[in-house]
């Protein structure tokens, strides 16, 4: 999100829906308060001109969000309380990453002396898909040996 027209020295801070999807859209005036969870207060600069913001939430089920500049006295802390001064909305196509990479048919195949395959089927949701250079899949290791071997396992 860029910003514009901050003061430099004076305090600011983001209200986002990003982190509560039933959270009431403020408008511009409004009182604001802005606490540790949706992102520490900050002081503007010169350089000051975009902020982060990230998704803490679960559910992918979150369209619009908008973002509220508040105003207020307290730079550099764990939270901002003033105005809103500005509000900016932006359409979202979220993505559950815990959900949109599924993996199945696992099994074991070209099993040697010191090496073993490992296959799987896997889908991942096309959302995702531009995004996706390589699938990697990892699994634990453990070295089995036949009794009379030496040592027995």
């Amino acid at each position: 999100m860029t910003l514009s027209g901050l003061t430099v020295g004076k305090g600011y801070g983001i209200l986002t829906n990003l982190n509560d999807a039933s959270a009431t859209k403020p408008a511009v005036g409004d009182a604001g308060a802005v606490f540790v969870i949706y992102g520490d207060g900050f002081a503007a600069t010169t350089a000051t001109r975009t902020v982060s913001m990230e998704y803490r939430g679960t559910s992918a089920d979150i369209e619009d969000v908008w973002f509220a500049l508040v105003e207020g006295d307290a730079p550099n802390n764990d939270y901002v309380r003033g105005k809103v001064v500005s509000i900016s909305d932006v359409q979202v196509d979220p993505v559950n990453v815990s959900r949109s990479i599924t993996f199945s048919d696992q099994k074991v195949e070209d099993v040697g002396t010191h090496s073993a395959g490992l296959k799987a089927h896997y889908t991942i949701d096309e959302k995702l898909l531009p995004d996706v250079a390589n699938v990697l899949q990892h699994g634990p290791v453990a070295r089995v040996l036949r009794a009379g071997q030496g040592n027995e396992q």
